[in-house]
């Protein structure tokens, strides 16, 4: 009697085939990663040279004069990334709406351009102050300062080039627990041990800065950072340095 055909794989041959597979998913996994790692820098750059372009126009209507970090009006107060009703408040998931921001006139839409994706709202350690994502771009608070004692600063008054002058960088801010909340601002901190607004080097070490003549660019980590070197979604959190190694990057005395 003549015995049937087998089609069916071996074990042997099995083992074979998933091992094939699982080096396959080993070798691609990486470039995923640095694929969509990319990506995100990308969506963060291109929303970072949104909000140059509305700090443009914002500087041509209101006569070369920057805009304070917030400013307090009845009934609430307006930062620069949105208005909080009855504020400022206390808490987390605090009411904010972003069309009655700073820049929202100069902006196409309301809601993505403050935001990188690479910013880490998914960690265990992320603070949520406000009901919906603020800003994680940070805004160079020696331009426009909170404090009414110190009036905002005008274009013309600047004591080197645009283009050595930051205006937006990747930011995040240390002062609450557990850990960290959205760079809302940044400014130079000569003690890198203080709670602030710092730089946020979340792209593979480096971080994306806007300059004030509309340029982009990459900026690693110089010296100490914060809490001697600590990380956070990836990335160390510091000081920008100007190309001297200096702080002239923020443009006026910190």
């Amino acid at each position: 009697m003549q015995r049937l055909k087998q089609n069916g794989f071996t074990l042997l041959e099995l083992l074979v085939v998933i091992s094939i597979i699982a080096l396959l998913v080993g070798l691609l996994l990486p470039a995923l990663g640095a694929s969509r790692q990319a990506g995100r820098k990308a969506v963060c750059a291109s929303h970072l040279h949104q909000l140059g372009v509305a700090g443009s126009l914002y500087l041509d209507t209101h006569k070369e004069q920057f805009w304070r970090y917030y400013t307090s009006l009845p009934g609430g107060r307006q930062w620069w990334f949105g208005y909080e009703p009855g504020g400022p408040g206390s808490g987390t998931n605090r009411p904010l709406d972003k069309s009655r921001s700073v820049m929202a006139d100069y902006l196409a839409t309301d809601t993505d351009a403050f935001n990188c994706p690479a910013f880490p709202y998914d960690d265990a350690g992320y603070y949520r102050k406000f009901n919906r994502h603020g800003a994680s771009f940070g805004y160079n608070l020696s331009l426009g300062p909170a404090s009414l004692a110190i009036p905002p600063r005008r274009r013309i008054d600047l004591r080197q080039s645009e283009s050595e002058v930051f205006l937006f960088a990747d930011g995040i801010h240390f002062d609450h627990n557990p850990v960290f909340n959205e760079g809302h601002y940044i400014i130079y901190n000569a003690n890198p041990m203080m709670k602030s607004g710092y730089a946020h080097f979340r792209h593979g070490g480096t971080a994306d800065v806007l300059m004030l003549d509309g340029h982009a660019a990459s900026q690693k980590l110089q010296g100490v950072g914060f809490a001697n070197g600590y990380e956070v979604g990836g990335g160390p959190a510091g000081n920008l340095v100007a190309s001297d190694g200096s702080n002239r990057i923020y443009g006026f005395n910190p």
